[in-house]
């Protein structure tokens, strides 16, 4: 029985499985890159806004301690200023850029790289008396943005791993059948016309098996003709020869009394000769009617011996 042939990388599963696992994470992957573009550009305008926020609420709580020269009232408000985790640093200088407080945090969230720093002026009456400047940190919020992007690396593969699954199991009740087809068609193919499909499903696939097995039976009926019809041949054949050397054998009688018909008296019979062609049932109807013309004269009989075996010696 010939053996069927292994699809390996080219089976419907991988044809249609792969693509579409690739095409649907690529499209997640574009997604999540989109969505975690817009959170980035909307913490750091929030983060923008804040600093800018936070430096003018500075500017106005610190008007009259920079006004008074008011040290402890202005350190009092940069304690205060740091108490939001997001300020690394707070620095107040005067009209003349003396430094009036400065406070900072150590922390590595707080680093020099991490900050986005904003200055404003410190104005009483019009007039610019000082300046304060605010530094806040991003790294909060990039820690933020590196667990989203985290959290949906994970949906993604965990979409990517269920749409596998899914197209895996669906895959094999699709192609389970068809390669069932494929090795009942090798059976037939091999000689074993009683190969059949069972049918489980009443879908498509279960349409396509059941006329699958119809056709293996009508191929199974049409083989049955043709040997019925072989041996019909055969055994006609076999009539047929057996009756061309009964004719040959009667024959080669014939041509050997027939010198001696014209010896014979008028009217009398061949009841032996006539006998002898009796049984045949395959002869021409011109030798059936020779033969039948019994008892003859001799000049009829002699001159229709003379054609029958000229018939006999033509075939």
């Amino acid at each position: 029985m010939r053996q069927t042939k292994r699809v390996g990388a080219h089976s419907l599963r991988n044809k249609f499985a792969f693509p579409v696992i690739f095409l649907t994470v690529l499209i997640l992957a574009a997604f999540n890159g989109f969505k975690t573009w817009q959170l980035i550009t909307r913490e750091n305008n929030d983060l923008q806004a804040k600093s800018t926020r936070v430096a003018d609420l500075a500017s106005l709580a610190l008007q009259d301690s920079v006004w008074n020269y008011n040290t402890e009232g202005i350190m009092t408000g940069v304690d205060a200023l740091l108490r939001d985790e997001t300020v690394s640093s707070v620095r107040v200088m005067d009209q003349n850029g003396n430094r009036l407080a400065f406070r900072e945090k150590g922390e590595p969230a707080h680093r020099a790289e991490n900050r986005i720093v904003t200055e404003r002026n410190i104005v009483r009456d019009g007039e610019i008396i000082g300046t304060v400047q605010i530094a806040i940190t991003n790294d909060f919020a990039r820690k933020r943005i590196q667990a989203d992007w985290t959290q949906a690396v994970m949906e993604i593969l965990f979409i990517g791993l269920l749409l596998f699954a899914v197209i895996f199991f669906t895959s094999i009740r699709v192609t389970q059948p068809l390669r069932e087809m494929t090795e009942r068609a090798d059976e037939i193919a091999g000689g074993d016309l009683d190969a059949r499909i069972k049918v489980v499903t009443h879908d498509e696939i279960g349409l396509l098996a059941e006329r699958f097995n119809l056709m293996a039976e009508k191929l199974s009926g049409l083989f049955s003709d043709i040997h019925e019809a072989g041996d019909s041949i055969a055994h006609a054949a076999r009539d047929f020869l057996m009756s061309s050397e009964e004719t040959r054998s009667i024959a080669q009688e014939i041509s050997s009394v027939g010198p001696s018909v014209t010896n014979l008296p008028d009217g009398m019979a061949l009841p032996a000769i006539s006998g002898r062609f009796r049984p045949l049932h395959r002869l021409s109807a011109e030798e059936e009617e020779l033969l039948d013309s019994v008892p003859l004269n001799l000049s009829m009989l002699t001159d229709r011996f003379l054609r029958l075996i000229s018939l006999f010696k033509s075939r």
